[in-house]
């Protein structure tokens, strides 16, 4: 493509203080490591106390704002501002779009169109599409392609909205990087803005290095320490003696695979038929990729997984009011509480049910104590589940499950407690639950305490 080659010629330790070729630049960093001026692109770059890119001035004028534990909330750049709401996305105070597991949902005038994305085996988006309004007909939206360490190749091969691209990362187009979350990553020049911090496990690469300069076998998904997975034949096992191929050699047999810190395996079937995935885990655990359950062998049983530790299954409480009124298929309830793994502040619910079959009667009031068990090492209760309870007079009960979006019960609580009145819905009722952290009601109440004292 007529780039040529670019010459790192200068170093310092392992800080890149000088290049040149097709990219001619000098760098100077700051007493932590922090990439702070890019002579080419002639910007300055300040950091936060979490080693966060703050501020950059020069050519670019920018400006991150971030939480206490280092996620990014608001960009700045000119006139516009970009606010960053769990994976909802807004511009300048409207929403732009929503992210979804295969794309996004774009806001429109506040009309939503669903786009999706084709992503390769590293992640990298490659083509988006939407089924057009008006001829019902699928149509490709932006088509991008990548030299090996992520540079978009020019010309793009279909323009577009799309700024999640290589390893879905964001590109930041005033800086020309893809902003990792814990770090901003040069493409140009293949090498992160800051150093590792888990540097010291991995003392024979640069802490500035990206996915062991192999980047068309590793992703680098946070930056840090590349353990610790490897493949050996059918099995999937851990070692955490093992952060390269060198080592896996070592310690696993030349007939080994270095796999990576953590990676997501499709299981299949003997025709070869993909069935579903398992997550391998950074921290030892393997999980089956739809239902977070732990997973010591695949969904076909062709591959076995040797994890260095399961995820504990996750037991929680709470406490609840329940209220419900109706007859056959016509019927409301509602429940409200809170609920706790017994770490952190827990969830606050709110629940609404409504009848699934005509065995279904409610007039009551109930206040219950709950217990729960999840499939996974966490409780969501958000979403879709189903109930069935029966109580008469001082007492009632109910059990309630969780399911995700393929069906699967991802929860099981039960509750009991003194009631008034009667209900009776062995059919079950189809439920819906949203959650907040448990501390947000509390919060809007002593806000509303102060205002009305």
């Amino acid at each position: 493509d007529n780039f040529g080659t670019n010459n790192y010629t200068v170093y310092e330790g392992n800080r890149l203080k000088t290049i040149s070729g097709f990219t001619n630049s000098s760098y100077d960093y700051d007493a932590n490591g922090n990439l702070k001026s890019d002579s080419q692109k002639n910007i300055t770059l300040g950091y936060n106390f979490l080693n966060l890119p703050q501020t950059v001035s020069g050519s670019q004028n920018l400006s991150y704002t971030y939480s206490a534990a280092g996620e990014k909330l608001k960009k700045q750049s000119g006139g516009t501002t970009t606010d960053y709401v769990d994976g909802i996305q807004y511009t300048n105070g409207n929403i732009d779009f929503i992210q979804t597991e295969e794309g996004i949902a774009r806001n429109s005038a506040g009309s939503y169109s669903y786009e999706y994305n084709l992503n390769d085996h590293l992640g990298n988006v490659r083509a988006t599409f939407y089924k057009n309004p008006n001829t019902g007909q699928l149509e490709v939206l932006q088509r991008d392609d990548y030299y090996a360490f992520g540079l978009r190749k020019e010309p793009v091969a279909k323009a577009g909205l799309n700024k999640y691209l290589y390893n879905g990362k964001e590109l930041q187009e005033e800086l020309g990087q893809y902003d990792y979350g814990a770090r901003l990553y040069d493409p140009v020049i293949g090498r992160w803005n800051v150093i590792d911090p888990l540097a010291e496990k991995m003392r024979r690469y640069s802490p500035y290095n990206y996915g062991f300069n192999n980047p068309i076998r590793f992703v680098d998904p946070d930056g840090m320490q590349g353990t610790d997975w490897v493949k050996k034949g059918n099995k999937y096992l851990w070692d955490d003696r093992v952060i390269d191929q060198k080592t896996a050699d070592q310690y696993q047999g030349t007939n080994s695979e270095y796999i990576g810190k953590q990676a997501q395996i499709a299981t299949k079937k003997t025709d070869g038929t993909t069935v579903g995935a398992i997550n391998l885990n950074s921290d030892g655990s393997a999980t089956n990729a739809e239902t977070g359950e732990n997973a010591s062998k695949s969904i076909s049983g062709q591959l076995s997984i040797e994890a260095k530790t399961l995820k504990p299954d996750a037991f929680g409480t709470g406490l609840s009011i329940n209220a419900g009124a109706g007859l056959f298929y016509q019927g409301l309830q509602i429940s409200a509480g809170f609920f706790s793994e017994g770490e952190g502040p827990g969830q606050a619910f709110f629940t609404v049910g409504t009848p699934k079959t005509p065995l279904f009667f409610d007039g009551s009031i109930s206040a219950q104590a709950l217990v729960g068990k999840s499939n996974s090492n966490t409780f969501d209760l958000s979403g879709d589940g189903r109930s069935y309870g029966a109580g008469a007079g001082p007492i009632s009960g109910s059990f309630s499950q969780g399911l995700n979006k393929q069906g699967k019960v991802t929860n099981n609580i039960i509750g009991v407690g003194p009631s008034i009145g009667a209900k009776y819905t062995g059919g079950g009722s189809n439920t819906r639950t949203y959650t907040v952290p448990f501390w947000i009601p509390f919060t809007f109440s002593a806000a509303a305490g102060r205002f009305l004292h």
